[in-house]
């Protein structure tokens, strides 16, 4: 006979995780087992980072949406330090795109991170859909951007590659609009009357060395290298966690404690 009283009261202890009975053929109870996923030691420097990033937590909320049960939604975001009233648990697929849909209405934009099935329509409705490489093929059709490692590191390495990319294009402009104010008032002999001009070929060369210029800037892109650290693969983050040594969130010895 089996005390399911007794293994109820065990399960309610059982904080954060999920119960799965397992039941044999004849109602006895083979196994009760409590299965939990750790949340990732990179993932709470991670937050902070991207909540400082973004303006601070006046201009940046963070939200935890997901299909586990309520029990352990919460137990992570009290590992996160995120606020309760932010956690949502048991969510399905059409409750997570609701949610943006809310946060979008209420005037925010909305950066959606999820691996799953279960994400794509949020990851879809988004304003930026983040998919993590190692999810599922749907989730990364779905979304904007595929973060090519499961580390939630990289998504302040995809920031700092946006901001780059935004002064690269920004410089690119600004050169090309002054060699053109320049250069092109020059060609069609404005500054003849003052026996300043330059001969077509010498105007044509300059045009290619205007466009070789915005290319050579933005070639500069390949020569980007994120500030952060982390994302390392399951195999390397075994051998530091035997080895005792642990690597800093932030580069320049900006340590997590």
């Amino acid at each position: 006979q089996v005390d399911w009283k007794a293994l109820t009261d065990w399960a309610s202890t059982q904080a954060g995780k999920s119960i799965v009975y397992c039941v044999a053929a004849d109602g006895a109870a083979a196994a009760v087992l409590a299965l939990m996923d750790p949340v990732k030691p990179e993932v709470k420097g991670a937050t902070r980072a991207l909540i400082k990033a973004f303006g601070g937590p006046k201009l940046c909320e963070i939200w935890l949406c997901t299909g586990d049960n309520e029990t352990a939604a919460k137990a992570a975001a009290q590992t996160l330090e995120l606020p309760l009233e932010r956690v949502r648990g048991g969510q399905l697929p059409v409750d997570k795109k609701s949610l943006v849909e809310s946060l979008q209405k209420g005037g925010s934009q909305v950066i959606m991170v999820g691996d799953g099935l279960n994400d794509a329509p949020a990851l879809a409705q988004a304003d930026i859909g983040v998919a993590i490489g190692a999810g599922a093929q749907l989730a990364c059709d779905a979304a904007d951007v595929v973060l090519c490692r499961s580390s939630l590191v990289d998504l302040l390495a995809f920031r700092e590659l946006c901001l780059a990319t935004r002064v690269t294009i920004f410089r690119n402009f600004g050169w090309a609009f002054v060699f053109n104010l320049v250069g092109l008032p020059l060609a069609a002999g404005c500054g003849y009357p003052w026996g300043i001009s330059i001969s077509p070929m010498l105007a044509g060369g300059a045009m290619a060395c205007s466009s070789l210029m915005v290319v050579s800037s933005s070639l500069l892109l390949q020569r980007f290298r994120p500030s952060v650290k982390g994302g390392e693969n399951e195999d390397k983050a075994k051998e530091k966690s035997a080895s005792g040594l642990q690597e800093p969130l932030l580069a320049g010895g900006q340590e997590e404690p």
